[in-house]
């Protein structure tokens, strides 16, 4: 039976911009309540959109680091599989350097390699670095298999083990959304630093309400749903967490636990970067070759960057089993070769894993482009994507996966017509997807929308630009919170506001580009179109949070972006293009990459980074009179 309609909407924006401090206000708001049921403690405004923000390599907003390379994979005629993973074993054997956790990089040279059978990086502090995404020029490999459950690279292994603590009960009998502090039976059992997981307890009367999930063949134990987070205090009985609650708890619901945990056969301090994957096909209807380009599983602190993958009939990248604080950005995934049935294209896919980041990505070409699986945890953020040809809807796709931020996605299909962007009850689909998550919003996106809202949970649709279906191809239910449905909102971005709120402008100014700050990046991302670096070379920044006067020491840093650059050591050098007349800008140390500087007058000073001889990034920073 589906829920009434939700029975109010808010005054005002479920989450906005305060324009005096620059931090995001958040608007209180009430689970949908289905009224047959009775009115439990949530049809109080208690909720509010969670923080989003504790995603990618090592939990965001800190830079991906450069591994020096360790071996070096010279081009090669002939199947270069052997030589490949020669080189992977020989810098996996190799001991973790105790600062930086890292072994070293394999350097794949630029060149067209082929590849037969599936990589495999098993070991922690592993990168696969090429010389290149552009498809002249780079380090291209095809992969030749013809076993179509296989992937060309996987990180992590195959199974692994868990062990748990007992349970200790959840004491409140409501846990608002958003919430990072809980009460639990006995906080004696915890500590500042543990890893624990949280656990819902579902009853049958949280699957009858849901629309009865139960005619789909859902049961209370096959959704314990859980959430891995680290405590960072405990007081007495109240424990907090580093990350928000992301479905509500209720004990009418039968409530939830928490307990510490052990994860076996985890690898941590991976990835893949700067290279180009094909996969070889027979027609472009034929699924007998290469699923995905790259599978993560069962692995922390990881990355994919600057990967251009091609003809794969699944997907450029899953991320599956237990991996989390993974960064995946500015990759491409173009021109799946396979058929459009169910199973396939998923160009961005996240199953069954959490704190994973998806910024600035191209599909071309998929079905469910930007995605994720059953059951699947957040936070999860797609930021700065843009699907194109796409087949399908973008959006969770099954079994109830919650905590989900789709933020600045452009979805649409061929002719330029708008694609789809869906959260909602797909009941039967798929031998009983019923509802594919909650909790999940979009964000200043482009596609048409449908966002619906189960029992006891909600999503969000905020600035989206697309028609609103009012007719669910699957099951009709209630709609969520939808506000400025045909115009954008402000901030820009949902995703690197709460970054900034979170850790600084600093933080926020690392993950962005300068075209990003200017407006959306969907056109660039098109013209792009997987060949070679994205947009800058190098970017730049300086510590937005201090008030700059003459005299204050301010730091100021940069990224390479280039790692072809990056991997021939350049020098840095920081100078001043323009200034106040008579200004003078102290550094601390001008041939450092990250460094401070000091300005001796007040006015507008330009300063540049220039790395080696052809790369520079300028940045504006204002210094302001001192009245004290």
């Amino acid at each position: 039976m589906a829920p009434t309609p939700y029975p109010t909407r808010l005054a005002t924006q479920v989450v906005s911009l305060d324009e005096q401090t620059g931090r995001l206000v958040y608007q209180p708001y009430s689970n949908h309540i289905n009224t047959e049921y009775g009115s439990f403690a949530n049809d109080q405004p208690l909720n509010i959109v969670p923080d989003y923000s504790n995603v990618g390599y090592k939990g965001g907003g800190v830079p991906i680091p450069f591994v020096p390379t360790l071996y070096t994979v010279e081009h090669m005629e002939g199947d270069a599989q052997a030589t490949i993973q020669a080189a992977i074993d020989q810098v996996s054997s190799q001991p973790i350097d105790a600062t930086t956790g890292f072994r070293g990089a394999v350097l794949i040279k630029a060149g067209n390699y082929v590849v037969s059978s599936g990589l495999s990086v098993t070991a922690s502090g592993v990168v696969i670095r090429g010389e290149g995404s552009e498809l002249n020029g780079g380090t291209v490999i095809t992969y030749t298999s013809t076993d179509r459950t296989s992937n060309l690279f996987t990180f992590g292994a195959a199974s692994g083990g868990r062990s748990f603590t007992s349970d200790v009960s959840v004491s409140d009998a409501f846990v608002p959304v958003g919430a990072k502090t809980l009460t639990v039976a006995d906080g004696t059992q915890f500590q500042q630093d543990d890893r624990v997981i949280i656990q819902l307890k579902p009853n049958q009367a949280w699957l009858d309400h849901m629309s009865d999930m139960s005619q789909y063949g859902w049961t209370t134990t096959g959704y314990d749903l859980e959430w891995r987070r680290t405590i960072t205090a405990v007081i007495g009985n109240q424990i907090t967490f580093d990350a928000p609650i992301l479905q509500a708890i209720e004990a009418v619901y039968g409530g939830a636990s928490v307990r510490k945990y052990t994860f076996d056969a985890e690898i941590e301090n991976v990835g893949i970067e700067n290279i180009r994957l094909e996969s070889a096909y027979a027609s472009d209807t034929d699924e007998n070759h290469g699923k995905s380009a790259v599978l993560f599983q069962r692995v922390i602190n990881g990355w994919m960057r600057q990967v251009t993958a091609k003809y794969f009939w699944f997907g450029a990248v899953s991320i599956v089993t237990n991996s989390m604080y993974i960064t995946v950005e500015d990759s491409a995934m173009l021109d799946h070769k396979g058929t459009l049935s169910g199973g396939r294209r998923y160009s961005f896919n996240v199953d069954d894993s959490q704190f994973v980041l998806m910024q600035r990505c191209l599909a071309a070409n998929g079905r469910h482009d930007f995605v994720s699986g059953s059951r699947t945890p957040g936070p999860n953020v797609w930021v700065d994507g843009s699907a194109i040809l796409s087949n399908s809807d973008s959006g969770p796709h099954h079994r109830y996966a919650t905590g989900q931020l789709y933020d600045q996605i452009k979805v649409k299909e061929a002719n330029g017509v708008e694609g789809q962007l869906y959260v909602r009850n797909r009941g039967s689909s798929g031998s009983g997807h019923g509802w594919s998550g909650a909790q999940v919003m979009f964000w200043n996106s482009e596609a048409m929308i449908i966002a619906s809202s189960p029992n006891g949970a909600m999503n969000y649709a905020v600035g989206n630009v697309g028609t609103y279906n009012p007719v669910d191809p699957d099951v009709q239910e209630p709609r969520g919170i939808i506000q400025s449905l045909g115009s954008h909102v402000t901030p820009r971005s949902l995703y690197y506001s709460q970054l900034k709120d979170r850790m600084g402008a600093t933080a926020m100014n690392t993950q962005l580009l300068p075209a990003q700050k200017q407006g959306n990046i969907w056109s660039l991302l098109e013209s792009w179109n997987g060949e070679g670096l994205f947009l800058d070379s190098v970017i730049v920044w300086y510590d937005e949070s201090v008030v700059v006067n003459p005299g204050t020491l301010v730091s100021i840093g940069g990224t390479v972006r280039d790692l072809n650059l990056m991997e021939a050591s350049p020098s840095f050098l920081w100078s001043v293009l323009s200034g106040p007349n008579g200004g003078i800008a102290s550094f601390g140390d001008a041939t450092s990459l990250n460094t401070a500087v000091s300005f001796s007058t007040s006015g507008i000073y330009k300063l540049e980074l220039t790395v080696g001889d052809t790369a520079f990034a300028t940045v504006d920073i204002p210094v302001e009179v001192d009245f004290s």
